[in-house]
Formats: C-alpha cells, sequence, structure tokens
C-alpha cells in the first residue's frame, strides 16, 4: 500500500474497500463490499463465503462426511500382485473448511493371505512434468481392519485433523498392504477420487504412457501405484514421482472412505 503513504485520509478514503456496514465486521449475513464512496464493487461477502459475477460460489453448508465421491459398500475388486509391500495412494478432493473426527471405510473380504494394511493422510505437492503427489502427514498410523468380520469399519482420530492449511484442493490417502509377498486378498469397499477438471487449475502434463498430455491427477488404473517406495515418508520428496508404476494392470479399486465431520 505504497500509494498511500504521506497521504491524508480524506484524500485517499474514495478508493479503500469496506463494507456495507463498517460498524459490524463480517457476519453471517451478505454484504456488499464497497468503495469509499458507497459504490459496491459487486462482490458479497459474509462468513466462509464470498460470492460475486464471475466467481464461482456454493451456498455454505456443514456436511456429515467428507472423503472420496462415494464409499461403496460391496468388496470391491481384488489387488492386483505387486501391490503388496509398496505404498499406493487415493487421491480426494476437500475444500478445506472443516475438522474431522474420525473415518469410516468398509472392509469387504477379509485377509486369506495374512494382510496388514496402515494408511495416513497427506496434502498434496505439484511436481513439474508429473502433476500432484503426496507431500506432508496430515494423520498417519491409521491401522486398516484386515481381519474378523465385514462390514463398515471406523477409526476415531486422537485428536481432530484439518486440512485447512493447504486450502481447497486435492489431498491423498496413503496406504500399504502388507504381506509377506503374495497376490493381497483383503478387499475395501471402492470410492470415486478426485478427477473433477484438475486441469483447469493445475495443468495438464504426460501420462504415464506418455501417448498424450492429459489430466494431473495421474492414476495408474485407479489408483497411484509407488512400486519403487514402501515406506510412510514425511515429508515425500520430489523423487517419489520417478517412483510411481507405469503397468496399467498393477491397480485395485480407490480406497473409498468417509470423514465424520466436527460439527455436523
Amino acid at each position: 500500500m505504497s500509494n498511500l503513504t504521506g497521504q491524508q485520509i480524506n484524500q485517499t478514503y474514495d478508493g479503500l474497500l469496506n463494507l456495507q456496514d463498517s460498524t459490524t465486521g463480517i457476519t453471517s449475513t451478505f454484504q456488499q463490499i464497497q468503495d469509499g464512496l458507497g459504490n459496491n464493487t459487486g462482490l458479497t461477502i459474509r462468513q466462509n463465503q464470498l460470492q460475486g459475477g464471475g466467481l464461482f460460489s456454493n451456498q455454505y453448508f456443514v456436511p456429515q462426511y467428507m472423503g472420496t465421491n462415494a464409499v461403496t459398500f460391496s468388496a470391491g475388486s481384488q489387488s492386483a500382485l505387486g501391490t503388496q509391500n509398496v505404498i499406493i495412494a487415493t487421491p480426494f478432493y476437500d475444500p478445506g473448511m472443516f475438522s474431522y473426527s474420525a473415518m469410516s471405510y468398509f472392509l469387504g473380504t477379509i485377509t486369506s493371505t495374512s494382510d496388514t494394511c496402515e494408511a495416513a493422510i497427506y496434502s498434496p505437492q505439484y511436481i513439474n512434468g508429473a502433476g500432484l503427489h503426496p507431500k506432508d502427514v496430515i494423520i498417519s498410523g491409521l491401522t486398516i481392519t484386515t481381519t474378523g468380520s465385514t462390514g463398515l469399519k471406523t477409526i476415531i482420530f486422537p485428536s481432530n485433523i484439518s486440512m485447512s492449511g493447504t486450502g481447497a484442493g486435492p489431498n491423498f490417502l496413503v496406504f500399504k498392504i502388507s504381506n509377506g509377498g503374495v497376490q493381497p486378498t483383503v478387499r475395501i469397499g471402492g470410492g470415486g477420487f478426485y478427477n473433477a477438471l484438475p486441469n483447469l487449475f493445475y495443468g495438464q502434463i504426460p501420462t504415464l504412457a506418455g501417448v498424450n498430455y492429459g489430466t494431473p491427477i495421474r492414476i495408474n488404473g485407479n489408483n497411484y501405484v509407488y512400486s519403487g517406495t514402501s515406506t510412510f515418508q514425511n515429508p515425500y520428496s520430489t523423487s517419489i514421482a520417478s517412483t510411481q508404476s507405469s503397468t496399467s494392470n498393477i491397480t485395485m479399486n480407490t480406497f473409498g472412505f468417509a470423514l465424520h465431520t466436527v460439527g455436523a
């Protein structure tokens, strides 16, 4: 605001933006954003929402759940041989507005090959030429049930988590199915992944097969399969992109999960 240096208020107020009601601050009711002369800018604002011509906006509600676009209450497809003992990631979208107390998923088939499964939630990083990949841990050490009865399972978080630090955008559920080196038999119900017009925000990159430029959500079938990475790291360096498998048949369904919204 160097253009205000040495200026008097009575000489500059007409070029300053302010709320229609200058005595209340931002409230739960929409107010016009005006210049100092009382002219409307075309933008209105209230708590947690800004709208105006040319801006995408929607009415603010607190949902009961967030997470993947769906959680399927079915067995899902079996993981391919080669998906054991390596890091796999499912991308999902979060608006960056809510806190979460728990995560639910559907155990469709219990293991017969001594599978264990651990998961974590990561924020994203954009890697030039390789698109979006996991970076920083938001919560780790989540134990995914692979034995006992099938059905809907819920993990209560030790403390609430939030993706507000990175704002609205993609995040990753990162998981690893461990066993003695055989094709996993545990099956988790699937769910839709974040794939809604990402190229509008993050551009296009070469696909894994290198046959065209496509979305920066560079999945292998339905997930990211990092056949060259076997450990949870915090953070993941940009080198994680080079460990992603380009073999299209190393896949499984997406990991469907629902995050329990605090205050819903």
